[in-house]
This record gives C-alpha cells, structure tokens and sequence, in this order.
C-alpha cells in the first residue's frame, strides 16, 4: 500500500521561486509610475455660452513630458463623453486651455496626459462644470 507523498517546505518554496522567475522574465517592462497632473478652472458655475479656462501642472518635469499632449476628457449631460482641447506642457509642465459650454447643464471635466518615457498616463481629479441657462426677457414679454 503506497502513502500519498506530502511535500516538504523546501520543495514547496523552491517550486514557488520557479514559479515567480518564469512569470517575470527579464524581458517585462517595469511598473511605471504615473504622470501626477493637476487641473484648475477658472469658474465652476457659468452660463450657457460662456467659456472656462482649465490650467493645470504635470509632474515630474521631462523632456518626454514636454512632448505629450495634454487633452481634456469632457462627459456632456446626456451621458456622452468626449475628448477636447488639445496642449502641450511648457518646461514648467504648465498647461491652458478655454473651452465653450453652449448647453446647459452639469459637465465633468478631467485633463490627462498620455503615458511618456519612464511614465504611464497621468488623469487629473474630476471637476464639475454647471451650465446654467440664459436668463433675460422672454421675447413674448416685451
């Protein structure tokens, strides 16, 4: 009658330091770490067709960061979402852009910056934009 065979610890250490080089191979790239990006708006509440500023900084300061695009990542209030604007970092890793906002309603903005040697992409915090409608006359009343 034969025993089933336990391993030993050292057997099972061994086959998990096997296990580990295999799935890392020298080949892999490293973790990157992000691009940090900050995003500022000149206003938070505007009225429909009035325009905001964003600025905003990236970090770490690069020659390589220096050559992205900083885009911005709009979702309108219907849901949709859509990528605008469109700028490059100054050595300082500043950035501008002024955007429209025709229709009203509640906007969520972000600035990201696409990976770059050494870094993986950088996505700012999220910032809401309320667009409030155009008050005045109504035409029938004058």
């Amino acid at each position: 009658m034969s025993r089933p065979i336990l391993p030993t610890a050292a057997a099972v250490v061994s086959a998990l330091v096997l296990t580990v080089v295999a799935l890392t191979t020298t080949g892999e790239a490293k973790p990157r770490p992000a691009y940090r990006i900050g995003i500022h708006a000149s206003a938070t509440t505007v009225n429909a067709g009035q325009q905001v500023t964003f600025t905003g900084k990236v970090r770490p300061l690069t020659k390589a960061m220096r050559k992205q695009n900083v885009k911005l990542l709009i979702t309108y209030p219907d849901g949709l979402f859509e990528t605008a604007g469109l700028d490059r970092p100054d050595r300082r890793g500043v950035y501008t852009f002024t955007e429209p906002f025709g229709v009203p309603g509640t906007y969520l903005v972000r600035a990201r910056i696409a990976a770059g040697q050494g870094h993986s992409e950088g996505i700012s915090q999220e910032l809401t934009i309320t667009v409030a409608p155009l008050t005045g006359t109504p035409l029938s009343a004058r």
